[in-house]
């Protein structure tokens, strides 16, 4: 293990920051160069997200490796399904993946999930049988968002009715923009983070200083878990919500006890950065920040 920490270390969202939320695919190179940049200094990285590790396996893998990660790379992990399924990233996939069976939806839930991608919402939405802890229905690439959303709004209330009616208190249904996850309730990006510098700890030193990057509200909970322990951080947010929102600052962002910040678009004054536009900017300024 190596005693002397990184400078600082990253804890990132897939979807957004990583990956198109368009494309769903690592679309810009810039990422996966500075990603790889990072690794080969010592930056401990951790890909904590709702994805499963099945899609970072089959998407950020080999982009990274395309980029030039090395046969040895150590220091990266990823942390899928919200804290469900975590695992060590090595160039040859991942290494020493490990599930929490207890965070396991009933079967009820995931056969209900398939039926319902397969019947009434084919249109729009498609069952993920990669996930093996949560249950997830995401909108089919290239369809009409605006029918998804619908429909999304449609299942969640077939959702909470199936819950009633299981009396499974302890299911959290979670709407997204591209997608629909049932889960348990003690799932989330803070226990995602808490794992990550759980496994990123096993090759070195963890440092001080950290940024998590995200573009939802949850996503800010890495950030309030790293706060809560002790640790400098400061929160990127790729896709500010309303200011109108609770808690929102006049930019959309969240108010709270430690720094957050946007990216703005050096071509547009006063317009910024989203998704991996933005994510492929900070990683840039990361770099820079090795010197």
């Amino acid at each position: 293990m190596s005693t002397a920490p990184a400078p600082f270390g990253l804890l990132l969202d897939v979807d957004g920051p990583i990956a198109s939320p368009v494309t769903r695919t690592v679309r810009l190179p810039e990422i996966s160069d500075s990603l790889v940049t990072l690794a080969e200094a010592g930056v401990p990285l951790s890909f904590n997200t709702g994805r499963s590790t099945a899609f970072v396996s089959r998407q950020i893998v080999p982009a990274l490796v395309s980029a030039g990660l090395a046969a040895d790379a150590t220091g990266l992990a990823v942390v899928g399904e919200k804290g469900g399924v975590w695992a060590q990233l090595t160039a040859a996939g991942l290494d020493d993946e490990q599930i929490d069976v207890d965070m396991r939806v009933p079967q009820e839930v995931v056969d209900f999930g398939r039926e319902a991608a397969a019947e009434k919402f084919a249109d729009t939405m498609f069952f993920d049988d990669t996930k093996r802890t949560m249950m997830t229905l995401e909108m089919i690439a290239g369809s009409d968002h605006e029918a998804f959303l619908s429909a999304r709004d449609a299942l969640v209330r077939d959702l909470i009715e199936l819950r009633a009616r299981l009396g499974a208190v302890q299911l959290r249904i979670d709407p997204t923009v591209i997608s629909c996850d049932v889960e348990v309730s003690r799932s989330g990006k803070a226990l995602g983070a808490r794992r990550s510098l759980e496994l990123l700890g096993e090759h070195s030193a963890l440092p001080k200083r950290w940024f998590t990057v995200g573009d939802s509200r949850s996503d800010y909970t890495m950030a309030d878990w790293l706060h809560a322990q002790g640790y400098d951080v400061t929160h990127v947010d790729v896709q500010p919500g309303s200011p109108s929102s609770p808690g929102a600052a006049a930019d959309g962002t969240l108010h709270k006890p430690y720094e957050v910040t946007t990216i703005a678009d050096p071509l547009a004054p006063g317009q910024l950065l989203t998704d991996d536009d933005a994510g492929a900017a900070l990683l840039g300024r990361c770099v820079a920040l090795l010197g």
